[in-house]
C-alpha cells in the first residue's frame, strides 16, 4: 500500500512539473522558435532551465517580464571592431557554458559559486539575463563597482555588448542564470 501511494504521488508530481503554463507556451511559440531560431528540443531545454525557478512564487511574472523584454528588444548593431575574441566570456570565464548556439542567439548558462571572483570578460552581443537562483554580487565595470542584491529584478538586459567586466559573488548561495545573447 505504501509503495503504491509513493508511486501515485510521483505520478501527480511529474504531471504538475510537466504542465505547460500559458506564458511558457507563448515564449516557445512567439519568441524561442520564430525569433531565436530554436528547434523544439532546444526550446524544451530552455524551458527546463527556466523551470528551475518554478518554485519561486514570482515565476510566472518573471516569464512574463522575459516575454515582454524579448518581444520588444531592439539591440544596437554589432560592431566587431570593438571586441576581441580573447576577452569573450567563453574564452576567459569557466562560469559560462554554452547551452544553445545558432546564427541568431548564443544562450549561456552562468553558474557563479558563492565567494567566487570571475576574471574580466566581455559579451559582444546585446543580451537578456534571467536570474534563476539569485545571489548578491559586486559588478566591476568601467572602473566602478556596483553591489547588486538577490532581490533586484530577475530580468535585466543591455541593448549592446557588455564591455570588460567581472563579478564577485558575495552572497551565501551560488548564482545561477541564463544569459541570452542576441546576434545581429
Amino acid at each position: 500500500m505504501f509503495k503504491k501511494l509513493i508511486f501515485m504521488l510521483a505520478l501527480v508530481s511529474s504531471a504538475v512539473a510537466s504542465e505547460v503554463l500559458p506564458i511558457e507556451a507563448q515564449l516557445v511559440n512567439e519568441i524561442f522558435i520564430p525569433s531565436w531560431g530554436l528547434n523544439r528540443e532546444e526550446s524544451d531545454l530552455m524551458l527546463a532551465k527556466l523551470r528551475t525557478a518554478r518554485m519561486n512564487p514570482d515565476y510566472e511574472t518573471m516569464l512574463t517580464d522575459l516575454y515582454n523584454v524579448a518581444r520588444n528588444f531592439d539591440p544596437k548593431p554589432f560592431d566587431p571592431s570593438l571586441w576581441q575574441d580573447a576577452d569573450d566570456a567563453l574564452a576567459v570565464e569557466p562560469t559560462h557554458q554554452v547551452l544553445i548556439e545558432n546564427p541568431y542567439v548564443r544562450i549561456l548558462e552562468v553558474v557563479i559559486p558563492s565567494g567566487f571572483d570571475q576574471d574580466y570578460h566581455t559579451h559582444r552581443w546585446a543580451g537578456i539575463t534571467v536570474d534563476l537562483i539569485p545571489s548578491d554580487f559586486i559588478l566591476y565595470s568601467n572602473g566602478e563597482q556596483f553591489l547588486l542584491h538577490a532581490t533586484d529584478d530577475p530580468i535585466w538586459h543591455h541593448d549592446e555588448g557588455q564591455p570588460l567586466h567581472r563579478v564577485t559573488n558575495v552572497g551565501k548561495t551560488a548564482y545561477v542564470g541564463i544569459h541570452i545573447e542576441i546576434k545581429n
